[in-house]
């Protein structure tokens, strides 16, 4: 009964593809490190706002680009050494008593 459903030019043939659905890739400068600093409002890892990363997957790709342009810069930011360096400074621990 199943043969029924084939046709005689069917068989042995390989079966057609599944549709399948395209999508864009939109590229990205996460990181995977998302930690947004309350110093400044931007992502450790990536150097976007919270307002770029929530709003990425809907910009334009010129918005995305001029972004992108923008991050070595940001990234050159001083950072303040973060948990370590607040550690050492609860410790007392100075750059010249440091071993």
């Amino acid at each position: 009964a199943g043969l029924d459903l084939l046709s005689a030019s069917s068989i042995g043939q390989p079966p057609s593809p599944l549709p399948t659905a395209t999508m864009d890739l939109i590229e990205t400068p996460c990181l995977g490190i998302c930690l947004i600093s309350p110093q400044d409002g931007m992502c450790v890892g990536c150097a976007r706002t919270i307002d770029e990363i929530s709003r990425w997957s809907a910009m334009s790709a010129a918005e995305r680009r001029a972004i992108m342009q923008a991050l070595p810069e940001r990234r050159q930011r001083p950072r303040r050494g973060g948990r370590k360096a607040r550690f050492k400074a609860r410790l007392g621990v100075t750059p010249d008593s440091a071993p």
